[in-house]
């Protein structure tokens, strides 16, 4: 994605509230007295020292999980790998990229994956339209997991309610040393602090995600989460995932995880 196209990059001096230090407030930030009034009582389950990556050990998890090209999921003994690939196509490989087992067949342009919160697992293009979607709801505990055996299987609790059909058998290999992301998110809630970077005019949560993956150490740069408000259409990027979360009206923050 060309990231010219969708934001124009600010760069920050000084960690503010919500944003890149005193002078954040010219540039279009949210002030501290806007967030004081924003910011309720309450503290996200994303808070400090929070670990995803740990707390659904291998699977999407959290609110939603986004996959946006170069992230991915591992099964957990190393064998298949799910790629989100910059052509807009999903793939699970055997090590190496040797293989296909399977794709979605949705190259063509850049696109993201959303496993949403109600179950429904889908890949948009970036103006929002569905290029693939499995079409199956449930709320319950759902979440997918890459399964040593090849099959790629969406569950609720214990409820296998879709699969990719690709059961090989269980197989291993050696982990390769690649660090692979995935990127869990939550709605209303702010990551306040520890901002390296800013973007203003960035048109939705999902274009500001896609610029912390593109900028993620995997790619030689340092986001490592995000939070981008809708009131200002400004996406602040963070060079940490320990940061304490708030409730936050109309923000949408995600950090950047492993399995």
């Amino acid at each position: 994605m060309r990231k010219q196209a969708i934001a124009t990059m600010m760069i920050c001096g000084a960690v503010g509230v919500g944003g890149c230090g005193a002078g954040a407030d010219a540039k279009g930030a949210p002030s501290e007295s806007d967030v004081a009034e924003t910011i309720e009582t309450t503290t996200s389950a994303l808070g400090a020292g929070a670990a995803p990556d740990s707390m659904w050990e291998g699977r999407f998890g959290g609110l939603e999980t986004w996959l946006f090209a170069g992230q991915g999921l591992r099964a957990s003994h190393c064998y298949y790998t799910l790629r989100m690939q910059a052509d807009g196509n999903l793939v699970t490989y055997t090590p190496g990229n040797a293989q296909v087992v399977w794709t979605t067949n949705t190259e063509g342009g850049p696109k993201y994956v959303r496993f949403q919160w109600d179950g429904n697992f889908v890949i948009y293009d970036f103006a929002g339209r569905v290029a693939w979607a499995t079409n199956n709801w449930a709320e319950d505990d759902t979440h997918i997991i890459m399964q040593d055996d090849g099959n790629l299987v969406q569950y609720a609790g214990d409820w296998a309610f879709w699969y990719s059909d690709t059961e090989r058998g269980q197989r291993s290999a050696v982990c390769p040393n690649e660090t692979l992301y995935k990127t869990v998110v939550y709605t209303r809630t702010n990551l306040p602090g520890s901002d390296y970077k800013y973007w203003n005019n960035v048109k939705d949560a999902y274009a500001c995600g896609a610029i912390c993956a593109d900028e993620s150490p995997t790619k030689g740069g340092q986001c490592r989460a995000f939070t981008y408000v809708e009131s200002t259409k400004q996406c602040w990027l963070k060079n940490t995932t320990n940061i304490t979360a708030s409730s936050y009206t109309g923000a949408t923050s995600g950090k950047l995880v492993t399995r």
